[in-house]
């Protein structure tokens, strides 16, 4: 099961602002993400980003959206990646699967919510490696938007793969709940679905399972307490409404780059906010030699997000450090300033910020500049500070 639960959509921000960690944490965005650890509270954070791309024989491909022939760039170890097309919104899905899908793809884009209750309206979906999962899941929630309301509700779900087993929750201390009761729930389009409870949570848990295929189960979890609502029975709605969808791929805000050939796919990273404008984020995490009990290490992270005035930002998100470089003539971040840069973060330029941290154990393979390689050689959407994510609808 997944951790994120606790404030997801916070949490992947700390990538790329330098924000507070929740419970008091403060994170080194830099050290964290060149060694890259990945503590629990982390996590999505860590799993910040992946644009897509499935790697094969040394060749970097986006699956399904291969425009042209990769072209090597000018640096011999390096492989541009064909252009990649923006998806137009799809329908709303399916009520249910014929069959499960065999893996989770990074890219792919299986689930929307059809209805929330008012006020839900912050979003995010993640797919692939998923902190506190055991294997590549897809995970969408919903929370209320703004602080005062994070306590209040919210949900999530997750799809698992053909024939796997929805975990455990995995509590604060990491430690996994043990089942303490089942009951039979309605079904949910007519397919199976029980109420589970486990041991440990840490405030009020609601858990909806039930087979969004014959082979694979799907899984809501509501936590908080929100006054307002009847829990089992909006459990169950949000449940019954879910658009499911197995050759839907997710659109992201970058169309081409450069990446070192080796890397795989770990992590898709989208959250938005259905009222508030241009707070969508967008990021998508490469790795080599993944191992799926520490997916984040030896990876590459490209977030993008919209560009904020100094006077509309956050607290928190003043806490990112200062630009002390420029890049392509404007404000940058980048770390360290001599050698391979590690992390490099660059604002304003079309609208956008734009965000790429390596592990130093990737750095070899990235050349003399490091992540700076990388950033230049991507290309962003036309104007994608107005780029909209597929959580609005």
């Amino acid at each position: 099961m997944i951790d994120e639960d606790n404030d997801i959509a916070r949490l992947i921000r700390v990538n790329m602002e330098g924000v507070e960690a929740p419970r008091s944490k403060f994170l080194d965005v830099n050290r964290a993400m060149r060694t890259g650890r990945r503590q629990r509270w982390y996590g999505p954070t860590a799993g910040a980003a992946v644009l897509v791309a499935a790697l094969a024989v040394g060749v970097a491909v986006i699956p399904g959206q291969l425009g042209n022939d990769p072209v090597k760039s000018g640096d011999a170890n390096m492989l541009a990646v064909g252009s990649y097309t923006v998806l137009a919104a799809q329908s709303a899905g399916l009520a249910t699967l014929p069959e499960a899908p065999a893996a989770i793809d990074p890219m792919g884009l299986y689930l929307r919510f059809g209805w929330l209750p008012n006020g839900y309206d912050h979003r995010q979906y993640q797919a692939g490696f998923v902190p506190g999962s055991t294997g590549s899941v897809a995970y969408l929630s919903a929370k209320q938007d703004g602080d005062a309301n994070s306590d209040k509700g919210r949900v999530s779900v997750t799809l698992y793969p053909r024939g796997v087993t929805p975990d455990a929750p995995q509590r604060d201390d990491r430690s996994r709940g043990t089942e303490l009761d089942t009951a039979a729930a309605k079904s949910v389009n007519d397919n199976a679905a029980s109420w589970i409870a486990y041991s440990g949570a840490e405030g009020m848990e609601t858990i909806l399972r039930w087979r969004y295929a014959p082979d694979g189960w799907a899984q809501l979890r509501f936590m908080g307490n929100d006054p307002s609502l009847d829990v089992k029975a909006t459990a169950h709605r949000i449940a019954s409404s879910i658009g499911l969808n197995s050759s839907e791929k997710v659109p992201l805000p970058v169309q081409k780059a450069s990446l070192p050939t080796g890397l795989k796919p770990v992590t898709v990273n989208i959250s938005d906010s259905v009222r508030t404008p241009h707070s969508w984020y967008a990021s998508i995490t490469l790795g080599t030699a993944i191992d799926p009990a520490q997916p984040f290490t030896n990876t590459l992270d490209v977030s993008v997000s919209p560009y904020k005035k100094e006077e509309d930002k956050t607290e928190k998100e003043r806490l990112a450090p200062a630009p002390n470089t420029t890049i392509d003539g404007q404000p940058a971040y980048r770390f360290p300033l001599d050698g391979p840069a590690a992390t490099v973060r660059v604002g304003k330029s079309g609208g956008v910020v734009v965000n790429v941290v390596a592990a130093d154990s990737l750095l070899g393979q990235l050349g003399p500049n490091g992540v700076l390689t990388t950033y230049q050689g991507l290309k962003l959407v036309d104007k994608p500070a107005d780029w909209s994510s597929p959580l609005k609808g």
